[in-house]
C-alpha cells in the first residue's frame, strides 16, 4: 500500500510492487487525508528479493531501474515513532517491508517494538502482521492480535460478517 501511495505522488519506483488498479484510490486517499497520512520518508531498496541481495537505505525519490522497496528506513521508522507516541488506540494491519527476508524485516519489527512500548490500545490484524509481532517477541504486549486480514478489515469497518452473525442467531 505504502508503494501505492508513493506512485500516486508521482515517485519512480522501479521494480516496487504497486497496485496500478488503486493508483485512483491512492490520490483521493492523498487529496483527503492531509497531513494525517504518514508516509516513508526514506526506504530500503534491494536488487532482488533474497538474504544476500544487495541493499541500501535511500531517500523517497527514484528507485534505480531494476531495483525495489522492501523496507522502510530507519528516518521513516523514527518519523512513526513520534507521530505514535501520544495515540490512544493503533490498528495495525500488513508490515511495513518484506520482514520474511531478514535484512528487510527491521522496518517491520521496530513498527512493533514501538507499539508495544505505547500506553494504548493496540490491536494487530492480518496473518503476516500476526506473525511479525510473534516473531519480535511483543504480541504478548499487544491488546489484541487478529489473524485474519481481510475478515479484521472488514469488522473494523462495520461489515457483518457470516460467522458472526451465525452466532447472534443462536
Amino acid at each position: 500500500m505504502g508503494s501505492t501511495l508513493l506512485a500516486a505522488q508521482g515517485f519512480q519506483l522501479a521494480q516496487s510492487l504497486v497496485e496500478e488498479e488503486s493508483l485512483d484510490t491512492a490520490r483521493r486517499i492523498l487529496a483527503e487525508a492531509d497531513q494525517t497520512l504518514v508516509l516513508p520518508k526514506d526506504v530500503v531498496i534491494a536488487d532482488r528479493l533474497s538474504a544476500d541481495a544487495s541493499h541500501r537505505v535511500i531517500a523517497v525519490g527514484d528507485v534505480p531501474s531494476g531495483w525495489q522497496i522492501v523496507d522502510v528506513g530507519p528516518q521513516t521508522i523514527d518519523l512513526f515513532e513520534d507521530r505514535l507516541q501520544h495515540a490512544k488506540a493503533v490498528v495495525w494491519n500488513g508490515p511495513v517491508g518484506v520482514f520474511e527476508i531478514e535484512p528487510f524485516a527491521q522496518g517491520t519489527f521496530s513498527l512493533a517494538r514501538i507499539l508495544s512500548r505505547l500506553d494504548a490500545t493496540t490491536i494487530v490484524g492480518g496473518g503476516d502482521t500476526a506473525a511479525a509481532v510473534h516473531q519480535a517477541g511483543v504480541a504478548e504486549q499487544m491488546t489484541h492480535v487478529s489473524t485474519g486480514g481481510g475478515a479484521f478489515l472488514a469488522f473494523i469497518q462495520g461489515e457483518e460478517l457470516p460467522g458472526l452473525a451465525a452466532l447472534d442467531d443462536k
